[in-house]
Formats: structure tokens, C-alpha cells, sequence
């Protein structure tokens, strides 16, 4: 729980000072944006050292994660409202309450507390050592789209997966090695800690560097859902949960819960919509409803311009109504596939405005 409040403060520090910046149009000073980062940097660090100390003790590794993640979104909520960094809408709340209730299952359904293991054994099965090369080709493959959405905008959906994934890979991994300084020699332990605390300090600068430079109303829940399921998997595969589990698929349903809830709260987050707009960009435009809905006002604006030339005067109003409904219809369609956003549609009725008054 102190964790969660650590990270929650952290990320929404480093987000309110780049919002605020954005919206009010002001240059923070060098001196400014250090400080901010130095305290974000610190509150990921005793966040970071408290939960170490947790997963060390032994307990299931997905359980303490989703208690510290539920925490962090809760949080984040709360700031991001109290702050003005985002307005949560209603299914945004709903799915954080839900998002809550499901951890708190987590605590009763999660696997127990695991005997003494040989690490050798439990790293070397063939399950364990395919899903450490998944791992290591998805922070490969996510680190080279980060370097590639440098430029892109803050709420760049390619951008915040990138990031998303990489983080969540370097998180699973330090939070999995801290639940093995517990089944370690003297000697083994320091090495492990020395790798542990620079993958650590990694993982820490760039969670203190993320909300920053992604949209944090997307990123943070993307990224807390992402981890928590690299948790669970690598539970599985890695630490066989399934054999401390009383019943898996109460587990599995519960995690299931867990990710509906992140995905109902991320309220800029909508992959239904992300697939229209994708078809919108790839596909011919008639094969799509919003895109026929496009070519009909075209075709009915052209068809206006055509009878006012051959006319010479505008005295046929027989495209007086078409054109108005053609261009109700295509923005209703565009609503309704939530292709056009709220600040979109407001643009367009002040530049109809000021064409009006010219």
C-alpha cells in the first residue's frame, strides 16, 4: 500500500508539471524540471525499496503486485481529479472501484506462500526458460519502439505501448528476482543484489520519466495491467503457482476481473476504436459506414455546386435539406465510432463560427 502511494505520487507529479506546462503555455526553468524529477526519482525509490523488502519475505509475487497496483490506481484517480490533470468519467471511477474489489479477491485466492526451492531447478525447466526468451525479445522489441516514437505525441498509442511493455518486462523481472534473495547463499545474494539494484535504478528512472512524456491517464493503467499479467505468467511458467493454487480458475477469473477494470478505467484507452480508426486509415473509404457516410456528403456538396453553376443564380433550394443531414449523419457516425473527440467537434464549431461572421 505505501508503495502504491509512492509511485501514484511520483507519476503524477512528473504529469501535472508537463500538463500544466502544455496547457498554460509557460516554459518551466531547468532548475524547476530538475527538482521535479529528483523528488519523482525518490518517491520510485522508497516506494521501490519498501516493496523489495515484501517480495523477499516470500509471499506470492502477483498477489503483493496487484495490492500495490490497486493502491496506485486508486491513487492516481484521486490525483488526477484533485490535480485537473484529467476528468474521470463514470465507467473511469466504475472501473477502478472493480479494479479494487478484484485485488482484494486476489488476497484470498492467491497461491500460498511457497516452500524451500532449488533455484537451479525451478530457472532450468523448459516452461521457465522459454518465457525468460520471451521476456528478453519483448524488452528488446519494446526499447526499439521507444527510440522510435521519440517525436511522437504524448498520447501516441504505439508511444505509450512501448513504453508500457518495456517497463512492465524490467519490473517483472526485479520483482520476481527480489523473491529469490530469500533462497540464496551469502555469496550468491550480493552478487544478485549488485545486478538487482542497477536493473532497479533502471526501471525507476525511466517509471519517474514515463508519465511525462506519455499521456499518464492511459499510460499509468496500461502499464500497472501489463505488469501485473507479466507477474502472473511468469508465476505460472516460473514459480508453478498452480500447484500452491486451491482452485486456478477462481485465480484466473479474478485476474481477468483485474484487467477489465484497468481497461474500463483507462477512458482514452478504447482498442474497438482503435481498430475503426486503423480500417479508416488502411482500408478504401466506402467499405467503411463512417466512410460512406463521408462520400455521401461529398457526393451531395458536389452535386449542390453543380446545380448552382448551371442554374447561375442559387434559386433551386433542392439541396437545402440533403446537405444538412448529409453532414448530421456523418458526424453522428463519426460520434458514435468516437472517430471525432470532444475537443475536435468544439475546433469545428469555431471555425464555422468564424466563417459565419467573415
Amino acid at each position: 500500500v505505501f508503495t502504491g502511494c509512492c509511485y501514484a505520487a511520483a507519476a503524477n507529479l512528473a504529469s501535472y508539471i508537463a500538463n500544466d506546462a502544455a496547457r498554460e503555455g509557460q516554459v518551466r526553468s531547468k532548475r524547476t524540471l530538475c527538482i521535479v524529477e529528483i523528488v519523482s526519482f525518490s518517491g520510485y525509490v522508497i516506494g521501490g525499496l519498501v516493496i523489495t523488502a515484501a517480495y523477499a519475505l516470500g509471499d506470492s509475487v502477483p498477489v503483493i503486485n496487484g495490492v500495490m497496483v490497486a493502491t496506485n490506481l486508486l491513487l492516481n484517480m484521486v490525483l488526477q481529479c484533485g490535480l485537473q490533470i484529467t476528468e474521470y468519467d463514470k465507467s473511469m471511477r466504475l472501473g477502478t472501484i472493480v479494479f479494487v474489489v478484484a485485488v482484494y479477491q486476489l488476497a484470498f485466492l492467491g497461491p500460498r506462500p511457497h516452500d524451500e526451492l532449488r533455484l537451479v531447478e525451478v530457472f532450468t525447466t523448459p516452461d521457465a526458460i522459454a518465457w525468460f526468451v520471451l521476456l528478453l525479445v519483448s524488452c528488446i522489441v519494446s526499447a526499439g519502439g521507444v527510440f522510435a516514437t521519440a517525436a511522437a505525441p504524448m498520447e501516441s498509442y504505439p508511444k505509450i505501448v512501448a513504453w508500457s511493455i518495456l517497463i512492465s518486462v524490467l519490473s517483472s523481472v526485479s520483482d520476481n528476482a527480489a523473491a529469490t534473495f530469500g533462497l540464496m547463499d551469502d555469496w550468491l545474494l550480493g552478487i544478485s543484489l549488485f545486478f538487482y539494484a542497477c536493473v532497479s535504478l533502471l526501471v525507476l528512472y525511466l517509471s519517474s520519466k514515463a508519465p511525462g512524456i506519455c499521456d499518464a491517464a492511459v499510460y499509468v493503467p496500461m502499464q500497472l495491467c501489463t505488469q501485473m499479467s507479466f507477474n502472473m505468467l511468469t508465476g505460472f511458467f516460473v514459480w508453478m503457482d498452480a500447484t500452491r493454487l486451491p482452485r486456478v480458475e477462481p485465480y484466473l477469473a479474478a485476474f481477468a476481473i483485474c484487467i477489465l477494470g484497468v481497461y474500463l478505467s483507462s477512458g482514452n484507452l478504447d482498442l474497438v476504436v482503435g481498430f475503426h480508426r486503423w480500417r479508416l486509415r488502411h482500408h478504401v473509404l466506402a467499405r467503411t459506414t463512417f466512410g460512406k457516410a463521408v462520400l455521401e456528403l461529398v457526393a451531395t456538396m458536389q452535386q449542390q455546386e453543380q446545380a448552382v453553376e448551371l442554374s447561375d443564380e442559387a434559386e433551386d433550394h433542392e439541396f437545402d435539406d440533403e446537405v444538412p443531414t448529409a453532414i448530421h449523419n456523418m458526424l453522428t457516425m463519426g460520434m458514435h465510432r468516437q472517430i471525432f473527440t470532444a475537443e475536435g467537434l468544439a475546433d469545428l464549431v469555431v471555425e464555422l463560427r468564424r466563417g459565419a461572421e467573415a
